[in-house]
C-alpha cells in the first residue's frame, strides 16, 4: 500500500520521460506501484511482460540487465512510471480500471501541463486511453503495442518497435534545440 503513489515521488518539473502502463502486477507481492518495475529480488522472467520490455530495451541498445528489472533507480532520472490503476485484484488484471479512470486522467493532465516537453510511451489500452489528454504538440507520444506474450498483433508492434530509442532521440534533439535557443 505504501507503494501506491511511488511515481508522484518525480515532481512534474523534473520529468523527462513518461511510461504508462495497465495496472499493477496483479501476482501477490510482485507489484512495486511503479510501471513495468518488480523488486530487485524478483526475477523478470516470472513475469514476462516485464521480461520483453527488458528484451526490447536490450535490442534498441541500452545497457540493462536482463535479470533486474527494479526501476526505482529511474525516478532520479526522471522518469514517471504510472500505471492506468494504481491497484488491482489480486489475481485480476484490470479489475480497478474503473476506480482509477477520473484519477489517471486528471494525474496525466496535470503532468502534461506542469511537465516540460517529454517523451511519453504508454503501452496497452487503458494506458493510450489516459494518453487521450495529453497535448501531441508539447510532447512526443507512442501508443502501439504492448510487452504481454500474448499480445499477439501487439506484441509484434511492441518488440522492434523502437520505442526507447525514439525517446532518447527526442530528448536528445529538445536538449540541442534548447541549447541552439540559449547561444
Amino acid at each position: 500500500m505504501s507503494d501506491i503513489f511511488k511515481p508522484f515521488t518525480v515532481k512534474p518539473d523534473n520529468i523527462k520521460a513518461v511510461i504508462i502502463g495497465h495496472n499493477s502486477k496483479p501476482q501477490p507481492g510482485k507489484a512495486t506501484g511503479l510501471a513495468f518495475s518488480l523488486k530487485p529480488t524478483e526475477d523478470p522472467r516470472d513475469v514476462p511482460r516485464v521480461f520483453n520490455m527488458l528484451v526490447a530495451l536490450k535490442l534498441e541498445g541500452m545497457d540493462v540487465s536482463l535479470t533486474n528489472e527494479d526501476l526505482t533507480p529511474w525516478l532520479k532520472e526522471g522518469v514517471f512510471l504510472l500505471n492506468a490503476a494504481l491497484t488491482v485484484r489480486q489475481e485480476k488484471v484490470g479489475s480497478h480500471q474503473a476506480l482509477w479512470r477520473d484519477f489517471t486522467r486528471l494525474a496525466v493532465e496535470y503532468v502534461n501541463l506542469a511537465s516540460k516537453p517529454s517523451p511519453w510511451i504508454a503501452l496497452g489500452n487503458c494506458a493510450q486511453g489516459a494518453a487521450n489528454f495529453i497535448n501531441k504538440k508539447k510532447h512526443y507520444i507512442r501508443m502501439k503495442g504492448y510487452p504481454s506474450p500474448i499480445g499477439g498483433k501487439e506484441k509484434n508492434e511492441f518488440i522492434g518497435g523502437n520505442y526507447f530509442h525514439c525517446a532518447n532521440d527526442f530528448l536528445i534533439k529538445k536538449e540541442t534545440f534548447s541549447n541552439c535557443l540559449a547561444n
